[in-house]
């Protein structure tokens, strides 16, 4: 309770202050956005290859994924077909 009152009584009187820091820095922005970009290309190409490798090690995963899918529609295909002809 003592704080709540000091406070008011320091906002009252104007007892509060502000103080606006800024801080730059000059940068040549054409080096740093041609360095940026061959990064972004270079940061761009290792996940490429890592989602590449990742591929590689779930091909199975794939593969039967693939065969599960198109199993099921021919399974819904005969079942479609056999239902017609009856």
């Amino acid at each position: 309770m003592p704080d709540i009152f000091i406070n008011l009584l320091a906002i009252r009187w104007g007892l509060y202050s502000t103080i606006r820091i800024s801080f730059y820095e000059n940068i040549k922005y054409s080096k740093r956005f041609f360095v940026d970009f061959r990064d972004a290309l270079k940061d761009g190409w290792q996940v490429f290859l890592h989602v590449l490798t990742l591929v590689a090690y779930l091909w199975i995963v794939i593969l039967v994924f693939f065969v599960l899918r198109f199993g099921y529609k021919y399974y819904k295909r005969r079942i479609k077909n056999k239902n017609n002809r009856a």
